[in-house]
């Protein structure tokens, strides 16, 4: 069920423009898939690819973590910061994923649309070495 909501979330913003709209870091991306290679990681293997986002309030962040639910991800890593006397919350949307550019870069594009939506800031993603 959750692979079918990806397709259709995938091809509805692909049939709306917003791949135009919202666009991948793809050589960003191509680097970070070009270091993990060079650290070890075995990219046919599936790796904990968290998407890291900022939101200026905690429904903000709700809205994230409902929304990446409704598409498998897990929201981890929540909390809640100050920076020069703002408070802003934090939080990762997590899935295990087989890493390609292709892959990361729709991932991209989803996430971007998700802050979008939200009001919040993607800070874009991570993971670690998996061998």
């Amino acid at each position: 069920m959750r692979k079918i909501v990806f397709t259709i979330f995938i091809s509805i913003f692909s049939s709306l423009g917003i791949s135009e709209e919202f666009r991948p870091n793809t050589e960003g991306n191509r680097e970070v898939l070009s270091s993990l290679q060079k650290a070890g990681s075995n990219l046919s293997k599936l790796h904990p690819v968290e998407h890291h986002f900022y939101c200026s309030t905690y429904d903000c962040l709700a809205f994230i973590a409902g929304t990446g639910k409704s598409l498998g991800y897990e929201i981890r890593n929540i909390g809640k910061g100050e920076h020069e006397g703002a408070e802003y919350f934090y939080g990762d949307l997590v899935k295990e994923t087989l890493l390609s550019l292709e892959k990361i870069d729709q991932e991209n594009v989803i996430m971007l649309k998700i802050a979008e939506d939200a009001g919040a800031e993607y800070d874009g993603w991570g993971t670690p070495v998996v061998r």
